[in-house]
């Protein structure tokens, strides 16, 4: 999952209206479109980039009680809630 997550548009160049780039970039560039340089030079439009920093995984604990998950109509886990407090307190022992 975390390769499909470097290598989405959120960090590699995508075609959209407002040019081509990473989603942040453009989405930027499309809400502020008036106010920043246009040009054939691109050197100096604005432009913000991000560069993924994939660091080693790690498994957490979370004591029963303090995690639920969602299911679809097939029964099938969806998405997982977790207690802020219980996930704080084992992020930050």
């Amino acid at each position: 999952m975390v390769n499909h997550v470097v290598k989405s548009p959120i960090y590699q160049p995508w075609i959209y209206t407002s040019g081509v780039g990473q989603f942040n970039d453009q989405m930027m560039r499309a809400q502020f479109w008036n106010r920043i340089h246009h040009g054939d030079d691109d050197t100096n439009a604005w432009h913000i980039n991000v560069s993924p920093s994939v660091k080693r995984g790690r498994r957490m604990q979370i004591p029963y009680g303090y995690w639920y998950f969602g299911t679809d109509a097939n029964n099938v886990p969806e998405f997982a809630l977790v207690d802020e407090n219980a996930f704080g307190f084992l992020l930050f022992p």
